[in-house]
């Protein structure tokens, strides 16, 4: 007995095959599962045992119902095997089902990424896009009230111009009243020096200005196209072409300024004068006209803006709010994941204290009955056979009967207390573990509840994102109409500038004219014999001219008291006078046609530079394409080499698992699971690197198109710039040309006026577009920037929340396997029933049979029978 007891209570006891856990301790591979099995099976074939090791002295009519009752007690094993089994299947389909929704969440998330960096980009264009109009905005409002000084400027200049018409006209009416004196003449024509000195020292004044600003031009011109140098030296050469022909046509200009010191040229001049002006007129109203509508576009534009931004900052205020809060339930997750798995670690204590309890509890029931295990030799191959077992269990029957009668009753009655203490201890640790599991289910509820909520809000996040790429097409739409308006308002600075080049001309050509109106007032000042001089000066014009310029001068000097004279001569004045006009009309029409060729030759050279721009811009582009290409590669590069790591990394772990696989044959098929998995991830991994190896072979050809299209672009450039050099040239010619020709004074004095402040304020407003342009641009910066702090955010946002998902996943794996276990106690706690509901009949069976020969044999009997009815629904509320 004392033998059978040291066997029962060592832990790693063996004999012949039966419960030996420390031979289990010495094989540190085994699964803990397949060690639980060994233990229940062993714990299952000692309970088999000495239930058939129980005294049978007076078991003859009662073997059919022990057979019986097992059988009932098989089937209601193998019903609940089939039941736990389903449970068993369900449970790994919805693990299997939450495995597919967490990889679908994790391809989600990596979309709504890449939405979001798309986003973020969209984001930072739109900002800087705002920002440019708005400084477009202030830039147009400043030029609106420019042109508003400008128009009230105009109008005081129009009513100087009227009121020098009236005085003009007074003047005529004096000198068709006076004209047969020549002082009065001479008045008229010394008040009219006086008039255009006033003027020319206006239009000096103006030229300096304006070269002042054709400096700066150039200034800026420099620093920003190659070509200025060139165009320079051309406009050094017009100006000594130009500087000669001022004195080739200096000699036409006095005849002109004679021809209109008459009457009725002066009255076409007002004439002309009244039209110009109420054409400029026209013009201003409806460039004011415009450009009240284009700065109400600005301003509802501007708004629209300003709300869009408020928008944005209160979406990104939400974020920033929403980040703080998962931060706070990730670290409240954290804690009660840390309180789960100490729970977990005490649960498992628990179980391994009840376990040893209960080997502990049948050791004593053994030693307290005197129960001793014979036939060890056949408990190994009692499983199979059936018939091996009844023939050891009424083996052990005669065997118990003989010793029945050396029971002690006190060590008995000992035995029993010990064990109903042990049964109340066990009880109180039933109702702890039991208030455990609650609290983990409640945390486990918790935990699914926030997850619940989480999703909510990534659902949220996308629609959110759908409706910023709603608005940014919006904007797409506004940026582009804005691009629109931008280049017609750069062809409009083109075609001011045209009229520059094409006023400066006139400039010079009125410089000419002032020289000659100085030296007309120096000629007018002396005598009318003076005009004898002027006819010898015009040696280059025509001899028509000079003779009837002789026959005045003389006429002039012989009758100076004699006013029909003068009429005569006057006529005769007159009839030169119509043919000068025939042939002014035909320089004018030449005039026409050689501006209109000159405006023709420089369209196209400003289309011409335009293409060179273009041309410059797409080789800027090359550049940054070709820039950013070689990022690419270097990215793939440094993604293939990380690739070829992980594959590297796959394989090693592959190796590891094959070993494993090749040590463990229990947990076999997962490892093939396992390994199949990891070599389509493989699989994948080579697949990727074939496709990196693709993309960069592409974007080397990319990359050779784009030097291609590079030297394309070189050659255009070069061909365009040999044109520009034949245009010049062609230019040069017909400057020379145009320099015979001339036009009048006072149209010339009137549209350079107009034309120059027209030009002035065309360029302060293309320098108010460009700085409008910059200040865009810098917003739009900002916004980039603003938007990559939020994709940084929002991307360690994500992470924390998958991390928070891993420690979920292993909570759900550490819950499986505690649900495993349970119910793996459960059927031992059944197979232990069905051995104490057979042990309980025989010992009723016994204690009837006993009481015939001892009381004392009664009482042991019955109260054994209570402590094993107590034991059985102990243990079956332990683990139901």
């Amino acid at each position: 007995m004392l033998k059978a007891d040291a066997l029962l209570s060592s832990p790693g006891a063996t004999k012949n095959g039966h419960f030996t856990p420390g031979a289990f301790s010495s094989d540190q591979e085994m699964s803990p599962f397949q060690q639980e099995n060994e233990r229940t099976k062993e714990y299952s074939r000692r309970l088999s045992e000495e239930g058939m090791s129980i005294p049978m002295q007076y078991q003859t009519g009662d073997a059919a119902k022990d057979q019986r009752s097992e059988t009932k007690t098989r089937d209601n094993v193998e019903r609940e095997i089939k039941s736990l089994k389903m449970q068993l299947s369900i449970a790994e389909e919805t693990r299997d089902n939450a495995r597919r929704e967490l990889m679908d969440a994790h391809k989600k998330l990596s979309e709504s990424e890449e939405a979001a960096e798309i986003q973020r980009k969209e984001n930072l264009a739109l900002r800087r896009q705002i920002k440019d109009e708005e400084i477009e905005k202030s830039a147009i409002q400043k030029s609106c009230d420019e042109l508003r000084e400008k128009v009230k400027e105009t109008e005081i200049e129009r009513a100087d111009t009227k009121r020098r018409l009236e005085e003009l006209e007074n003047k005529f009416r004096v000198s068709e009243d006076s004209r047969a004196s020549v002082a009065s003449e001479a008045n008229d024509l010394r008040s009219r020096v006086n008039e255009y000195e006033a003027e020319r020292v206006e239009i000096r004044r103006e030229l300096r200005e304006a070269l002042r600003q054709v400096k700066i031009l150039g200034s800026e011109c420099l620093q920003e196209k190659r070509n200025v140098a060139d165009l320079q030296e051309r406009l050094s050469r017009e100006e000594n072409l130009r500087g000669e022909a001022r004195h080739e046509a200096y000699a036409l200009k006095q005849s002109i300024l004679q021809v209109d010191s008459e009457k009725e040229e002066a009255k076409q001049t007002v004439a002309r004068l009244q039209r110009r002006i109420k054409e400029v007129e026209d013009t201003f109203a409806s460039r004011e006209t415009d450009y009240e509508a284009q700065i109400e576009e600005y301003r509802q534009f501007e708004l629209k803006a300003r709300n869009s931004m408020r928008e944005k900052d209160n979406l990104l205020e939400q974020t920033t709010y929403d980040r703080e809060n998962y931060k706070a339930q990730l670290s409240g997750n954290d804690g009660r994941i840390s309180a789960l798995e100490s729970q977990i670690s005490r649960i498992e204590a628990a179980k391994n204290d009840c376990e040893f309890k209960l080997s502990s509890l049948y050791s004593v029931l053994r030693r307290s009955l005197g129960l001793r295990s014979q036939s060890q030799s056949s408990t190994s191959s009692d499983e199979d056979s059936p018939e091996r077992n009844k023939s050891s269990y009424r083996e052990r029957a005669r065997s118990d009967s003989e010793n029945s009668d050396d029971i002690d009753p006190g060590a008995v009655k000992a035995s029993l207390s010990q064990l109903l203490k042990n049964l109340k201890e066990t009880e109180r640790k039933k109702e702890e573990s039991l208030t455990k599991v609650e609290n983990l289910q409640r945390s486990v509820k918790r935990l699914e509840d926030e997850k619940a909520g989480l999703d909510g809000k990534l659902r949220n996040m996308h629609e959110e994102m759908n409706q910023l790429r709603d608005q940014k097409g919006l904007i797409e739409e506004r940026l582009n109409r804005t691009e629109t308006a931008l280049t017609l308002q750069e062809e409009e600075i083109q075609k001011v500038e045209r009229e520059r080049h094409a006023l400066t001309e006139k400039l010079q050509m009125v410089e000419g004219t002032l020289n000659f109106s100085e030296s007309d007032r120096k000629q007018q000042d002396e005598k009318i014999k003076e005009l004898q001089e002027t006819g010898k000066r015009q040696k280059d014009e025509k001899q028509a001219l000079r003779i009837q310029l002789e026959t005045l001068s003389a006429e002039m000097t012989k009758n100076e008291l004699r006013l029909k004279a003068m009429d005569g001569e006057l006529k005769r004045q007159k009839r030169v006078l119509g043919e000068k006009e025939t042939e002014n009309n035909n320089l004018r029409e030449k005039i026409t046609g050689l501006s209109r060729t000159n405006n023709e030759l420089e369209t196209n050279v400003s289309n011409l530079t335009m293409a060179v721009q273009k041309l410059n811009g797409a080789v800027g582009k090359g550049e940054a394409e070709e820039s950013r290409l070689k990022d690419k590669v270097k990215a793939l590069s440094t993604s293939l080499s990380e690739s070829n790591s992980s594959s590297q990394n796959l394989q090693e772990h592959i190796y590891q698992l094959q070993r494993a696989l090749e040590s463990t044959e229990g947990e076999k098929r997962l490892l093939q699971e396992r390994l199949s998995s990891l070599q389509d991830t493989v699989k994948d991994c080579k697949n990727e690197n074939k496709v990196l190896n693709e993309k960069v072979k592409f974007l080397e050809k990319t990359r050779e198109e784009a030097d291609i299209r590079i030297t394309d672009f070189e050659n255009q450039v070069k061909h365009v710039k040999s044109l520009l050099i034949q245009r010049q040239k062609q230019e040069d010619t017909l400057l020379e040309k145009i320099h015979g020709l001339e036009e009048e004074n006072n149209a010339l004095t009137f549209e350079n006026n107009s034309l120059y402040k027209m030009n002035s304020s065309f360029e302060a407003e293309k320098k108010n577009l460009e700085k409008s342009n910059l200040r865009i641009g810098k917003d739009v910066q900002a916004l980039k920037k603003t938007l990559d702090r939020l994709q940084r955010e929002r991307i360690a946002f994500e992470e924390s929340f998958f991390e928070s998902n891993q420690e979920k996943e292993v909570l759900n794996r550490t819950l499986n396997e505690a649900a495993k276990e349970n119910t793996e106690l459960k059927e031992k706690v059944n197979y232990l029933e069905k051995a104490l509901e057979a042990a309980d009949v025989k010992h009723t069976e016994r204690y009837r049979i006993s009481s015939i020969n001892s009381s004392v044999s009664v009482s042991f009997f019955y109260q054994f029978h209570c402590i094993f009815i107590t034991c059985v629904i102990f243990h079956s509320s332990l683990f139901f």
